[in-house]
């Protein structure tokens, strides 16, 4: 395969709009429902939050990489990545739905856990299906787009859920809004044909998805600042993110349904700097990325 045809505007627009709906459906849980759900079935006890979160990410952590070898053999009428954006969006709704009619903690985890490996599946497949078509031209200013998409749909997704009455549908509305999103990317801009563009490939390993991981820091001194760097950045950010709403709540005294406004603000903060970054970043002209000359 060459390098991928230039995309043209609806491609892009649709792509976003996903990008958009899966990330509200997504981190809306994590930034501000979930912990209100924890609060209704146990109030003062914000450590559960940490316990589900944690447990979630470490069993997607695992699934990731073989989700990924599955998706890059897929082969099938809808393509290689339609058939992950669409099963993750409806698992991750079905999760959710699960979650708000949740009678107990361990049911609100296990839920969880089924919803953030539907959403990040879906997610995960927008990503990949960007460095797919999207030439290398374009990738800067996508990527930078996709960043504010992705900063701008939790915000709204707070704002949303202040609107909403009762549990049920401060839940199951984000998320039919994002799988909604999804369905319409998926079949406006279908895939390829996959039986036809994607050969049968070798068995793998679990060696060889281990060993995958291993990389030496001083031969790709650059990938291993790079991972360093997120490293650090997302631990912050989940950190702030994930007990946002808990420290809200302490530091304003108010009940953990109440600061929906506070989250939503901070977050548009976030989304401003989201934008001067993630976009400005994105629109520097290529030459300046490569070798940071000035011009």
């Amino acid at each position: 395969m060459g390098e991928p045809q230039r995309v043209a505007g609806g491609y892009l627009f649709w792509m976003l709009a996903a990008g958009f709906g899966v990330s509200m459906a997504y981190l809306l849980p994590l930034t501000y429902t979930l912990t209100l759900r924890i609060d209704q079935l146990a109030p003062g006890r914000e450590e559960v939050l940490g316990y589900i979160t944690g447990i979630a990410q470490a069993v997607y952590l695992v699934a990731s990489p073989l989700l990924g070898i599955w998706s890059d053999r897929t082969r099938g009428p809808l393509g290689r990545r339609q058939p992950f954006l669409i099963g993750g969006s409806v698992l991750g709704l079905l999760a959710l739905t699960a979650i708000a009619m949740a009678p107990n903690l361990r049911l609100i985890g296990a839920g969880w856990v089924v919803a953030m490996l539907g959403w990040a599946t879906a997610s995960q497949a927008i990503l990949t299906l960007q460095a797919d078509h999207v030439p290398e031209e374009q990738r800067g200013k996508v990527s930078g787009l996709t960043g504010v998409t992705g900063q701008i749909g939790p915000v709204f997704g707070i704002g949303l859920a202040a609107a909403l009455p009762g549990t049920l549908l401060v839940f199951v509305i984000p998320g039919v809004l994002g799988l909604a999103l999804a369905m319409t990317f998926a079949v406006r801009v279908a895939e390829p044909d996959s039986c036809t563009t994607t050969t049968a490939a070798e068995p793998v390993s679990l060696r060889q998805i281990l060993a995958s991981y291993v990389f030496d820091p001083r031969k790709h001194p650059n990938f291993g600042w790079n991972w360093l760097g997120r490293f650090v950045f997302y631990r912050g950010l989940y950190f702030n993110t994930t007990f946002g709403t808990f420290f809200y709540a302490q530091r304003l005294d108010l009940p953990v349904k109440e600061v929906a406004g506070a989250a939503a603000t901070t977050g548009m903060v976030g989304v401003v700097a989201a934008m001067a970054g993630a976009v400005g970043g994105g629109f520097l002209p290529t030459s300046w990325a490569a070798d940071g000359c000035s011009r």
